[in-house]
């Protein structure tokens, strides 16, 4: 059934761990002791940022409560409308914050005539804008969706400013969505290929990662702004990536999957970037029904969507680990293992932001050696920095991807006494690490 969209798109702190010595693949590990005071809980919504920001202006702007922060979900295309009478005669700042995959909100303010009196600047998932006015006067305050969906959190203040600089810490709130880039003209398109021939690109892509090619979920046809949803049963026990590929005449398609065990009000996985695909990866514990939504943001055409299963290799991860990672540590497995290395688990530990955990690291003779550190839990891939150095503190390799976890390659000729540095960027929470070790056959580099 297809549906007219609008133009649109869309802590617990882990247990800490006592110093331990692990042997791995030949090579000693000393896992040093970390420190028992470990890490405050972390917001994990967009209306805990919005009251934590608000806290500020109050602090240090001198802003009051008219209206506390409210949620609702909401889709591309909804719109409140919310009448706020002024008290007495100040000005009245307005805000909303949208979740993670909320892209634009539209926030203005209207007379009783109709008269748009202030409207916020945009594109932005966190709208703020302001009215002056003197008591009695009546205001109307539309906050409409105007790029993703998800939940939207509105609230008022009083004694406020045209601007408010503490609500600029929004900004690094990972809750709060960012807006979809602006597209660029890069003059004309070249040829696209056919479906068949992107699928084809796809597979070779993926195959190296572990996925194997699986049944065709989804095919159908979309003009701009529909979107085509289906039920989708996906077997427990597995990990996935679904690709949806359009025609010559899409140019640009988005995905997003609903559902699993609990009823959720936000996609679970969701691809609404700039392109003719979309692809998402997500885990199977239990058996569930799941919601396959497919949206045409921009051109006209065919489209289809096949499912691609992981297999997953071995050494699994720990019990007891977010299986949400298991994704990012099987994918960085098939990278290592394409290199003829064979992996080991040698630890688990916490690092805290901005924080360097230092490790001692002895190789215990001559090959080629690749470390890892995968962040699970909710860390983001590209969260971590690593590094190794001789005994003098010179770096010999050092990774610090934005997009994948830490990965990194060694060859000795010799037994070598090393530090691993496993570093957490800074703005992102506390980060629970599987470090990975692998290694080939000693006899693989020559004395």
């Amino acid at each position: 059934m297809h549906h007219q969209l609008p133009q649109g798109n869309q802590a617990r702190p882990a247990p800490l761990w006592r110093a331990v010595v692990l042997r791995v693949a030949g090579c000693w590990l000393a896992l040093q002791p970390m420190a028992a005071a470990a890490v405050e809980p972390v917001p994990g919504s967009a209306h805990e940022c919005l009251e934590g920001a608000i806290a500020q202006t109050q602090h240090y702007e001198g802003t009051r409560w008219i209206e506390t922060p409210h949620d609702e979900f909401m889709l591309a295309g909804d719109a409140r409308v919310h009448e706020q009478r002024l008290t007495q005669d100040e000005c009245l700042g307005f805000v909303a914050v949208g979740g993670t995959y909320v892209q634009d909100i539209d926030l203005t303010v209207h007379g009783e005539d109709g008269r748009a009196l202030s409207r916020a600047d945009g594109p932005s998932a966190r709208p703020y804008t302001s009215y002056c006015g003197r008591s009695g006067d009546r205001v109307f305050v539309t906050v409409r969706v105007t790029d993703g969906q998800g939940e939207v959190s509105y609230a008022v203040l009083g004694h406020a400013r045209q601007t408010l600089s503490a609500l600029a810490n929004l900004d690094s709130c990972p809750w709060i969505g960012t807006p979809r880039p602006a597209a660029v003209d890069v003059g004309p398109e070249p040829a696209a290929r056919s479906i068949g021939e992107d699928m084809e690109q796809l597979h070779h892509e993926l195959g190296p990662l572990g996925y194997a090619a699986g049944r065709l979920l989804a095919f159908g046809t979309l003009a701009a702004g529909q979107h085509e949803a289906r039920a989708l049963m996906l077997p427990a026990e597995h990990c996935y990536a679904l690709v949806a590929v359009g025609s010559r005449g899409v140019a640009d398609l988005d995905m997003r999957v609903f559902g699993g065990p609990h009823l959720v009000t936000e996609p679970l996985v969701a691809d609404t970037t700039h392109r003719r695909n979309a692809r998402v990866k997500l885990c199977v514990d239990d058996q569930a029904r799941y919601l396959l939504d497919v949206a045409m943001f921009q051109g006209e055409g065919a489209y289809a969507v096949q499912s691609f299963e992981l297999r997953e290799p071995e050494p699994r991860l720990p019990p007891g680990l977010d299986a949400g990672s298991r994704i990012a540590y099987a994918e960085t497995l098939r990278a290592i293992q394409a290199r003829g290395l064979r992996s080991s688990i040698m630890g688990t530990a916490i690092v805290n932001p901005a924080e360097v955990l230092k490790l001692p690291l002895v190789l215990p003779g001559a090959g080629c050696y690749a470390l890892a550190a995968v962040a699970v839990g909710e860390t983001k891939a590209g969260a971590l920095e690593l590094g190794i150095t001789d005994a003098q503190g010179s770096l010999l390799a050092t990774d610090a991807s934005q997009t994948r976890p830490a990965l990194l390659y060694h060859c000795t000729p010799s037994e070598e006494h090393l530090q691993l540095a496993v570093r957490a960027r800074e703005g992102h929470a506390p980060a629970r690490v599987v470090l990975l070790l692998a290694r080939d056959e000693p006899a693989t580099v020559a004395h």
